[in-house]
Parts: C-alpha cells; sequence; structure tokens
C-alpha cells in the first residue's frame, strides 16, 4: 500500500534511536557503578551473649571456662604483639605435649590492638589443630580439652546467629530472589530501556509502511 503515491528516495534515520542506542548501555552501566552493583556483597551472623544461659553450662563449657589463663596484652605494637601471640602458641604446644587442660591462654586486645592480631590468634591456634577456642569481648580465650564428653550430660543447645546463611535454599528461589533483586534495584534503567526498544520499533514500522 502506498500513502499518496509518496516512496522515499533516501534511507530515513532516527537519530533519537540511533543515540539512545549507543548511549544507553554506557549509562547503565555508569549507573550501575554508581550503586556499586558489581561490588560482591557478603553476610555475617551476628548473635548477642547470653549470660544467664551461660550460667547454666559446667564449668569446663562455660565463657570464659574455669581454667588457669596466661594473659597476654596487646598493645598495637605490631612486633611486641607478634612475639605474643608465637608465645601463646608456643605454650599451647607444650601444653599438648603434656595432655594438660587445666592451663589456657587469655589474649587480651588493648584499646590501639589492630584487627591483624585477631586474625592471626584464629591462624595460631588452627595452626596446631586446637579446636575450642572463644573470642569474647576484649578476650581471645584458647585451651586443650583432653576429656571425654559426659555422654548423660544434659546440655542446652543455643542456636547461634539467625540461621539464614545455613539454610539450603532450591535452585527456582534463588533464582527467583535474585529476580526480585534485580527487578526491585534496577527497575528505573530497564524501563527506560524498554521505552527506548519500543520506540525505535514503532519508528522502524512506521518507516517500513512509508517505503510500502
Amino acid at each position: 500500500m502506498k500513502l499518496l503515491g509518496y516512496k522515499p528516495h533516501r534511507k530515513i534515520y532516527y537519530p533519537a534511536g540511533l543515540i539512545s542506542l549507543v548511549l544507553l548501555p554506557a549509562l547503565c552501566i555508569w549507573w550501575l557503578h554508581q550503586h556499586k552493583a558489581f561490588e560482591p556483597i557478603r553476610a555475617m551472623d551476628i548473635v548477642f551473649f547470653d549470660s544467664v544461659t551461660n550460667k547454666t553450662f559446667p564449668p569446663a563449657y562455660r565463657i570464659p571456662a574455669k581454667k588457669k589463663y596466661l594473659v597476654l596484652d596487646l598493645t598495637g605494637n605490631d612486633a611486641e604483639d607478634s612475639v605474643s601471640l608465637k608465645y601463646a602458641q608456643l605454650m599451647l604446644k607444650r601444653w599438648k605435649a603434656a595432655k594438660d587442660d587445666t592451663q589456657g591462654v587469655d589474649i587480651h586486645f588493648g584499646k590501639k590492638a589492630k584487627y591483624w592480631t585477631l586474625v592471626e590468634a584464629v591462624n595460631k591456634v588452627k595452626e596446631i589443630g586446637l579446636k575450642t577456642y572463644m573470642p569474647y569481648q576484649d578476650h581471645f580465650y584458647a585451651f586443650w580439652d583432653f576429656h571425654k564428653i559426659d555422654n548423660g550430660l544434659k546440655i542446652k543447645v543455643l542456636m547461634c546467629g539467625t540461621g539464614l546463611l545455613y539454610s539450603q535454599p532450591s535452585a527456582c528461589q534463588r533464582y527467583m530472589t535474585s529476580l526480585q533483586v534485580t527487578l526491585k534495584d534496577y527497575w528505573s534503567p530497564l524501563l527506560l530501556f524498554t521505552i527506548m526498544c519500543v520506540s525505535v520499533f514503532s519508528k522502524n514500522r512506521q518507516i517500513q509502511f512509508l517505503r510500502n
């Protein structure tokens, strides 16, 4: 069908559509970077210490456990703190060799102590296979426990954290959750992109109609 016998002799370009197709991907990427969409997101369960429940535990399982502790103060001096951590590991090795679980290490983090000392304290006890350690307030307790657990002993189980990080949702649930988060966070650029695509498609249909 011809419209009034008019047939264009040259190609008709739609500048707005061409500009949008060129700039829109760049603008979308810029917008996503501004909203930190490409940064990894991590989560960590946080729990509150229950002093009432702690008193119901046997002395060997309370926080802190009833031991004779070697107290080491970390002051923020890298050299001195490094020596203190090595000394703590050395003493734990000696107690392991002597099967001594009456003593333990109490690493106290002072106000100027640095975060790397906490990480290093965990690494030191893991290197020697120690599993009974616990950070509590500004202390880090570590000790051996060579006694067998009494099977008849009843201890209340305390759920640590929300437990959400340990749940295993199905693949469909993970996909739907990801889709909901994407639509919620990026609905505006998606809407703009959809409008631009519809506009360009509509304009091309009009051009094809004029040519025919």
